[in-house]
């Protein structure tokens, strides 16, 4: 008797994972995968098949740029759907995002040395991003903690809300 209800998957798209996905489905339909945002592709329906993909759910840092409220997210959603002719990846914002601060800290610095661009990148406050104000901790962490769920649903990646970590 089968009493798996949840498989976690955290890798990547591979022939080996597609040759799993397909036979897992076909064995254990009502057993739920839950991935990580890397599997949040196109690519991912292609490679398994529409059926196969079904509730499956993704765990991703951020949330899809079409949800999020601020201007610099609506510009980016903009250009990047006139550029590509598709919505962006909420991955491809934080690419987006990484090169402004990359650019943002090299405008700073006297010399380029990797530690006077580590040191700069370290500073950067970001109040009108994108994602709204972040900035990284000294341990070089960034303070984003949004946490995005998807599913999908007939073929389709579903929105379906976001969770933040509780203060302590």
């Amino acid at each position: 008797e089968n009493n798996v209800e949840v498989v976690y998957y955290s890798g990547n798209i591979t022939d080996v994972f597609v040759a799993f996905m397909q036979q897992h489905r076909q064995q254990v339909p009502q057993v739920i995968l839950v991935g990580p945002d890397i599997l949040l592709q196109e690519t991912f329906i292609d490679q398994i098949g529409p059926h196969n993909a079904e509730n499956t759910y993704f765990t991703s840092i951020g949330i899809p740029i079409s949800h999020m409220k601020t201007r610099g997210a609506e510009l980016f959603r903009d250009k990047y759907i006139q550029a590509y002719e598709k919505e962006p990846t909420p991955i491809s914002a934080f690419g987006y995002e990484a090169a402004f601060v990359l650019i943002e800290a090299l405008q700073q610095v006297d010399a380029i040395h990797r530690q006077n661009i580590i040191k700069e990148i370290g500073a950067v406050r970001r109040t009108d991003s994108m994602f709204g104000s972040w900035r990284f901790s000294r341990q070089g962490d960034a303070s984003l903690e949004t946490i995005g769920i998807t599913v999908i649903e007939k073929g389709n990646f579903i929105f379906l809300g976001s969770l933040l970590p509780q203060k302590r």
